[in-house]
């Protein structure tokens, strides 16, 4: 989340953790649900889309494990555990998509709002952009990459602690001007990777601790079954599956707005009360934890797949790989009939050119023949008189 301002926003960039979202399993677990939901034509189309990047990110390029793609490319060392067999992307320009910043000020502490370092991009702004991507791209890169940041980001948005932004000045949590959803706010688990507020949202009250590639499929299927029968369409009283046919009016923000403030809600009723900072986390915390990281990831899973099955079909991309049609930069993977008639004006002026250069050259050569006839005439008329 936000970096925290004055001083502690300083220290914050060399000590704090990146803001991560739900751990792999997580993410691929949103995932997986959504792909029960979807068609099959709609996920065969979607699968051929995202196995185009296999070469360069092997085991990241299917529909479920693209969905931990986001949070990989932050790796900075190939050698690391959750970086083993990718290359050091080392790719931190989007961390500040995975989020958005709604502050949680219960103790009115006076902020300066100039203060903040992110107001966007944020993950409302992103899954905004990447709709405006789906809506015109011809490009199979640009695509490609929207889809994956879609899929992550939707399920970050998710996370009660991506959606906010702690400021305090109690006994609970001490002085905390922005806690970066939690990150700044140390605490006690039966994880020992578990040490902060934040981290133990992502790994669902230490429900799932498992990082790509680890992520077994059967365990996956399983626990992604088991979360939607627990947590039905019909039990989700905000899930609404007529709002993602704001895509079809370009109009998908203000729904992405609705879902970030709903998200905020429950991190401030949740996540917030029951723990406290440097204490162990209680039984009865991480129950509840558990119980509400199950129901956020549901309604991830079902929100992406209601969004995926009204964006499919308007995709305006090739399944064909041939050639220069994958190429975005190529003038060829635009077929509209404007690109069509300048590329056919233009092939008209060279021709036009050369047919003018050709004349002109024929005229000069015509005109440098007579001289030469004229010149010699007057050479020999010169001989004549001179006998």
């Amino acid at each position: 989340m936000n970096l925290a301002m004055g001083l502690c926003s300083s220290l914050c960039i060399v000590v704090c953790p990146v803001v991560q979202g739900w751990l792999d399993t997580g993410h691929m677990l949103v995932a997986r649900m959504a792909q029960t939901q979807l068609e099959e034509a709609h996920v065969a189309t979607l699968e051929d889309i995202l196995s185009s990047w296999s070469r360069d990110f092997p085991g990241m390029s299917s529909f479920v494990s693209s969905a931990v793609w986001p949070d990989h490319i932050k790796c900075t060392n190939s050698k690391a555990p959750a970086c083993l067999g990718l290359p050091a992307t080392s790719l931190n320009a989007f961390d500040t998509w995975h989020f958005v910043d709604l502050d949680y000020n219960p103790d009115r502490v006076s902020i300066d709002d100039a203060q903040h370092p992110y107001q966007n991009p944020s993950a409302v702004w992103a899954l905004r952009q990447a709709m405006s991507t789906f809506s015109s791209s011809q490009s199979t890169f640009a695509v490609n990459f929207m889809l994956r940041m879609a899929i992550h980001i939707l399920a970050d948005l998710h996370q009660p602690l991506h959606a906010a932004q702690g400021v305090f000045n109690d006994t609970r949590f001490g002085d905390v001007l922005g806690d970066r959803g939690g990150n700044l706010i140390r605490i006690q688990s039966p994880w020992k990777e578990l040490r902060s507020l934040h981290l133990f949202w992502d790994a669902a009250g230490g429900l799932f601790l498992d990082e790509w590639p680890l992520v077994p499929e059967v365990e996956l299927r399983q626990n992604a079954s088991e979360i939607m029968r627990a947590f039905p369409r019909s039990s989700l009283q905000e899930l609404n599956d007529t709002e993602t046919s704001c895509f079809l009016r370009n109009d998908c923000g203000r729904v992405f707005k609705k879902w970030a403030i709903q998200v905020h809600e429950v991190a401030v009723k949740f996540a917030y009360h029951g723990v406290r900072a440097n204490e162990t986390v209680s039984e009865e915390y991480i129950a509840k934890v558990r119980r509400i990281s199950k129901r956020q990831l549901a309604l991830a899973g079902y929100r992406l797949a209601d969004l995926l099955a009204v964006v499919v079909p308007f995709l305006q991309i090739s399944s064909d790989r041939s050639g220069l049609s994958d190429r975005p930069w190529s003038l060829w993977t635009r077929t509209d009939i404007y690109t069509q008639a300048l590329v056919a004006l233009c092939s008209l002026q060279f021709l036009l050119l050369l047919l003018l250069g050709s004349l002109l050259c024929k005229g000069l050569r015509a005109k440098h023949r007579d001289r030469e006839s004229l010149l010699e005439a007057e050479a020999d008329r010169f001989v004549q008189l001179q006998r």
